[in-house]
């Protein structure tokens, strides 16, 4: 099984340094620095919508944003590490499908000491397929069927994405963040409260 992971609110705690990075790409883009319940009012869901709301765009924002997001190192959730481990004993293919770029995408996970479970295999931000254009995903998983793909994630494009591929989803819940209306709205039927219902979850499909 080709089990792919959401990186920020997933894999991990990184929330609030979302927010604070936002701040303060809108701040040196406009010399205004919007208040944090401002920017989490704001927050769409992707970052175009995101920069959009802020009145800006360009493709040359997410690589700046994700230099910015360089100064906040996150700890990956309780229980991943574990789950990580598990799921690769039990001879699944581990990876992950962010929205953030590619750089600041591989320091995080660097930085939160699980970059060496997923062996490489990380698709981040692109302006020709960005998520939750499935082709991403395709790429990602080198085309596998899709009855071999879940996708674990806490926002709605990750539950999107999966849906265009034909992927079963498993909404990530343990995310203070998480917008569990929006998952259900979007057709979410599957959930896991913590990171160890995950592995039940696989084990079933």
């Amino acid at each position: 099984m080709n089990v792919v992971f959401d990186l920020d609110g997933t894999l991990v705690d990184s929330g609030a340094q979302v927010l604070e990075t936002t701040r303060a790409l809108v701040a040196e883009a406009t010399g205004r620095r919007p208040s944090l319940a401002e920017v989490a009012h704001r927050e769409a869901g992707t970052f175009e919508a995101t920069f959009a709301n802020h009145g800006l765009s360009g493709e040359h924002l997410i690589p700046r944003w994700g230099e910015l997001a360089l100064r906040h190192a996150c700890r990956a959730f309780r229980g991943i590490p574990s789950l990580l481990v598990a799921l690769r004993a039990a001879g699944h293919r581990l990876h992950v499908w962010t929205a953030r770029d590619a750089v600041s995408a591989a320091w995080l996970l660097e930085r939160a000491g699980i970059s060496h479970h997923f062996e490489g295999r990380v698709v981040a931000w692109s302006p020709r397929h960005p998520k939750p254009d499935a082709r991403g995903l395709a790429t990602l998983v080198s085309d596998a069927p899709p009855a071999e793909v879940v996708v674990i994630g806490d926002g709605w494009t990750d539950l999107q994405g999966a849906r265009a591929y034909g992927a079963a989803h498993i909404a990530a819940l343990w995310s203070p963040h998480a917008d569990e209306p929006r998952l259900r709205r979007e057709g979410a039927t599957t959930a896991a409260r913590t990171p160890r219902e995950v592995r039940a979850h696989v084990r079933s499909r």
